[in-house]
């Protein structure tokens, strides 16, 4: 989980950033190109994150389940 939680600030986020806080400092909009990668990006670590928290969620679960079942048999 780690190892994706490391992706989330990779070379594309921040090439991203460095764009777009170039073109705020330029006084520039961008293009379209500019548009789609500023709209394209984000969506997907966000389903990166998505997975990571799913997986989270069932390692607790898990985790739960033996403890309850640990616990039943005292």
């Amino acid at each position: 989980m780690a190892k994706h939680q490391e992706t989330l600030a990779n070379s594309s986020m921040m090439e991203l950033s460095q764009a777009v806080s170039e073109m705020l400092r330029g006084g520039s909009t961008g293009g379209e190109e500019e548009d789609e990668r500023v709209k394209s990006t984000p969506l997907l670590k966000r389903e990166e994150i998505e997975a990571v928290i799913q997986k989270t969620d069932d390692l607790r679960l898990r985790t739960l389940k033996e403890v309850m079942d640990i616990l039943s048999a005292i």
